[in-house]
Formats: structure tokens, sequence, C-alpha cells
């Protein structure tokens, strides 16, 4: 289905869940769970803790959906309160837990529900190079190649400027660049 039509559809889903329909809720979750968990990823440490944030999402709409007053705007207020818990979740565990623990599970949990898009092999790559790239950039990228959101829909949803986000995807893609250079992916 095309980026259009799931931004229809969502603004479609937004309006029953507002008049009380259980069902369009459901819908909402199957149609977003994917995207937003993949850039929920990118930003916790962990598989699990993606998981854990993308719950608290989920009660975050059955709670604050009757607030939405522009539906077109529903793509964009999902992601915002999808990065609002994410990095509320990445905050609390790096006060918790200790650091070489953080590492130890980043290394190990490569898990992904986007990696049967491409070669295993390819994923690993593009997955561990998109895992050295500073957060803002990384989010950028994420937001604009993987999740197809416009230039001004990432600067209201990270509250940079336009220019700002411009700045980032050219550093990230970079950075990108170089690092799967390293590791010799291809003609990059």
């Amino acid at each position: 289905m095309s980026t259009q039509s799931n931004r229809i559809r969502t603004q479609l889903l937004v309006l029953r869940c507002q008049s009380g329909d259980e069902n369009s809720f459901r819908e909402l979750i199957q149609l977003w769970e994917k995207p937003l968990l993949y850039y929920i990823r990118r930003i916790v440490l962990t598989q699990e803790d993606a998981w854990d944030v993308l719950q608290e999402v989920w009660i975050n709409v059955v709670s604050k959906v009757r607030q939405i007053r522009n539906p077109a705007c529903a793509s964009v207020w999902l992601y915002r309160i999808a990065r609002n818990t994410a990095f509320n979740s990445w905050r609390q565990k790096m006060k918790t837990e200790p650091l070489d623990e953080k590492m130890e599970n980043q290394l190990h949990d490569d898990s992904d529900p986007m990696d049967d898009l491409v070669s295993a092999e390819d994923a690993e790559a593009i997955h561990r190079a998109l895992g050295q790239v500073p957060l803002p950039q990384r989010e950028a990228l994420t937001l604009f190649f993987l999740e197809d959101l416009s230039l001004q829909e990432i600067s209201e949803l990270t509250e940079v400027p336009v220019g700002t986000v411009k700045s980032r995807l050219h550093h990230g893609r970079n950075k990108m660049r170089e690092l799967l250079r390293e590791e010799d992916f291809g003609n990059v």
C-alpha cells in the first residue's frame, strides 16, 4: 500500500477511533505496529525495550486520540508519541542500567522486524552501520528513508528547523557511506 493511501487510511481510522469504534483501534495498530516498532528500535537499546515502549505508545494513543484536532496530522502525531515515549525509556535505562550491560545487550540484540526486506547479510551490515550513526542523524535517516516522512514532517516531529533536518540527513548519509565502505558493502 502506498504512503498516501496509508495516510488517508490513518486519518479515517483516527476519525473512527474518535467516534468510539473499537475495531478501528485494532486496525490502527495493525497498520502502524511495524513502522513504529522499527522507528522505536532505532532509539532504544534492545528489541525487548522496543516492544515495551510500543505498548506504552498504544496506551498513550488510546488515552489521547480524541485530542487530535486535525486527523491529517495523525502520522506525525503517532511518531511524536513514539519518539517521546522511546526517549523517556532510553533516558531511564541510561540512568539505571550499567554501561557495560547496555553495550552487551546492544551488541547481541540485532533482531529487527524489517530485516526480511533485504538479504540477511545486507540487512546486518546496514543495521550495524545505522547503529553507529549518531542518534539525531540516525533518527532523520530512519524517518526520511524508511518511514517516508517529508522534511517538514520530520522538522515538526523532532522540533528542529527543516535546515537542521537536511543537515542531519546529509551528514547521516555520508557517515553511512563511510561505514559501509569500511565493510566493503558493494558500490555504495
